[in-house]
């Protein structure tokens, strides 16, 4: 099967961009043909391509693109997309690189009963009141600065927020959760140094993988992937193709949260958008798919126009996501034989160094 992707959002390892809080990736697998003719309505004389931020700045567009998502043509068989809140998945590397090896010292295992995952929910939603007046995010600065150029002079100012920021915190409402964070004071180049490949605190090879684990669920046998050559993915290339490699079949997790490797991709290209309808058809259901997420996640005003992709068939493309949630559930216990993501993903990637 063939499959083409684009994406909206990518900034990368600006975890903390304001502008652009959330990033899409969205695939298709109509043919040419199939996304020609569902792009020709929404293209004026001389043009190449349709833009959604051209096309979503008008009523006749908006009209149009509405028109677009509610073909038949277009369904979760055929067209699925992905979003990721960056400061949340800034909050899940903090619970998975940062916390986690701290509990797993002291004999918990944080993957069992999804317990990374709701303690990533918990300080998405309480850390502005674990560390208020604003230390909260000169925290979640201070990590991510760390993360992105691993230096003495990135994990001091670390250590230094972290311990302005405790000293305030102690003995209050959330005394307790601010001397957990505290105890990774002076660990941070410890827990962060090992990763070579900054890929890793991405948040868009892991939505090409969340993606990708989609297709693979619903059809058998290889994918031929190709991606839009001028986005930023592109860069993450060397990572993708690790994923790609051909090893024993396994899944990994615990309960239902599970990632089945190695990716089975038999091909990864980059293509110019403008030679493949199919890109172009996932570059607009990517735009709208974070658009969209933008509004209800309060950082743009939700309008008519989100509603009608709220309430329409258009949402139901959205098929997996990595959003804080204030649902918190204990789920996912593991299960005989099963392995945690963490452990099952260092033995596949050492796996496949060694071929």
């Amino acid at each position: 099967m063939k499959l083409y992707f684009d994406e909206s959002g990518n900034t990368g390892l600006d975890l903390l961009n304001g502008e652009q809080p959330v990033a899409g990736l969205a695939s298709t697998s109509l043919t040419g043909e199939q996304a020609q003719a569902l792009l020709a309505p929404l293209l004026r004389s001389g043009q190449r391509e349709a833009k959604y931020s051209r096309l979503k700045g008008t009523d006749r567009g908006q009209r149009a693109l509405l028109d677009l998502f509610s073909s038949d043509l277009i369904a979760p068989a055929t067209t699925k997309a992905v979003v990721a809140d960056k400061r949340y998945y800034l909050v899940v590397h903090l619970v998975d690189k940062i916390v986690e090896p701290t509990l797993y010292e002291r004999g918990i295992d944080l993957y069992a009963g999804d317990a990374h995952v709701n303690m990533a929910h918990m300080f998405y939603y309480a850390g502005p009141h674990i560390f208020p007046n604003g230390r909260w995010i000169l925290f979640l600065a201070a990590l991510l600065a760390a993360l992105r150029n691993p230096s003495r002079a990135a994990f001091q100012r670390y250590n230094d927020v972290l311990d302005e920021a405790t000293s305030l915190a102690v003995g209050g409402e959330f005394g307790s959760e601010a001397a957990g964070l505290w105890a990774t004071r002076g660990r941070l180049g410890e827990f962060i140094t090992g990763y070579d490949d900054l890929s890793v605190f991405d948040p868009m090879p892991d939505l090409f993988i969340m993606l990708v684990n989609f297709w693979m669920a619903d059809s058998a046998g290889m994918f031929e992937v190709t991606h839009d050559i001028s986005k930023p993915l592109r860069r993450n290339e060397a990572f993708l193709r690790l994923m790609m490699t051909p090893l024993t079949s396994r899944r990994i997790g615990y309960g239902d949260r599970t990632t089945e490797l190695p990716l089975r991709i038999s091909e990864l290209t980059f293509a110019d958008s403008a030679q493949l309808p199919q890109i172009q058809l996932a570059d607009l259901i990517a735009g709208a798919a974070v658009d969209l997420t933008n509004a209800i996640a309060g950082y743009r005003a939700m309008t008519r126009y989100h509603d009608a992709l709220l309430a329409g068939p258009f949402n139901r493309l959205i098929i997996g996501a990595l959003l804080p949630s204030k649902d918190i559930t204990r789920k996912n216990d593991p299960m005989e034989g099963q392995v945690s993501l963490v452990d099952g993903s260092v033995a596949f990637f050492r796996e496949a160094r060694s071929t």
